[in-house]
């Protein structure tokens, strides 16, 4: 899907984006392989974020410390899944707030 913009029209339309058939599934991807992903943006991410195969890939990519980019609606799938850290006093959480 492609956003872009059309005259008469306040805000961007959706248009057909490029598609290609994929070549490995994500469930058959050792990310240990790759030295970087890329995720492209667009309406995938919307599905793929729930993926356990993807979760799988993008979680090691951010556990080892690998490169990670991503585009537009992309940061979907990398976004943690839980907090990365308990609250702390400092950031006005904790045990000790009222």
């Amino acid at each position: 899907m492609v956003h872009d913009f059309v005259a008469g029209f306040d805000t961007y339309t959706e248009k057909p984006g490029h598609s290609w058939p994929a070549d490995v599934a994500f469930a058959d991807v050792d990310p240990a392989e790759y030295v970087a992903a890329v995720i492209p943006g667009g309406r995938a991410p919307e599905h793929i974020r729930n993926n356990p195969d993807c979760q799988r890939i993008v979680r090691h990519f951010v556990e080892e410390r690998r490169p990670l980019a991503h585009l537009c609606h992309a940061a979907q799938p990398a976004a943690p899944r839980r907090p990365l850290a308990e609250p702390s006093p400092a950031s006005g959480g904790g045990a000790d707030r009222a």
